[in-house]
C-alpha cells in the first residue's frame, strides 16, 4: 500500500518478531523467578567446627543466586515493556503518518492540472471535524 510507512519494518523490526520475542521474554522471565535453588545442609560440610562458617557462607550464597534470578527476571520483564511500548508507539507513529499522506495526497488530487486555456484551481479537503491538525 502506497501509505504504508511501516516504522517497525524500518527499524529492522517485524511484528511476528517481536510477538515472539515478548512471547520469550515472558517464558524466560517466568522460569529464572520459579528456578528452585535448594538449600545447602549444614551436614554436607562435615563436623569441623569450619564447617559452620562454610554453612553460613554457603547460605548468604544461596541467598545472592536467589536475588540475582530475581533481577535478572525483572530486567527482562522491563525489556519486554520497552519492547512493547516501542512496538505501540511506531503503530501510533504509523496511524498519524497515514492520516497526514492521506490528507496531502488528497489535497493533492483536488487540484487541477493547470492549463494555458483556463486558470488553475485547488480546491482543498474540508478540515478534520475530530478536532485534529
Amino acid at each position: 500500500m502506497l501509505l504504508d510507512v511501516g516504522a517497525l519494518q524500518s527499524l529492522g523490526f517485524s511484528d511476528d518478531l517481536i510477538a515472539n520475542t515478548l512471547a520469550w521474554l515472558d517464558e524466560t522471565s517466568a522460569a529464572l523467578s520459579n528456578v528452585d535453588v535448594g538449600d545447602v545442609h549444614h551436614r554436607v560440610f562435615g563436623d569441623a567446627p569450619a564447617s559452620l562458617g562454610c554453612a553460613g557462607d554457603a547460605a548468604k550464597a544461596r541467598t545472592k543466586v536467589v536475588e540475582s534470578l530475581n533481577d535478572m527476571s525483572a530486567g527482562l520483564l522491563g525489556y519486554r515493556t520497552g519492547l512493547n511500548e516501542m512496538r505501540r508507539r511506531a503503530h501510533a507513529a504509523d496511524d498519524v503518518s497515514h492520516v497526514d499522506l492521506k490528507r496531502t495526497l488528497d489535497a493533492v488530487d483536488a487540484c487541477n492540472n493547470p492549463t494555458i486555456a483556463s486558470p488553475s484551481t485547488c480546491t482543498l479537503p474540508a478540515p478534520n471535524q475530530g478536532g485534529g491538525r
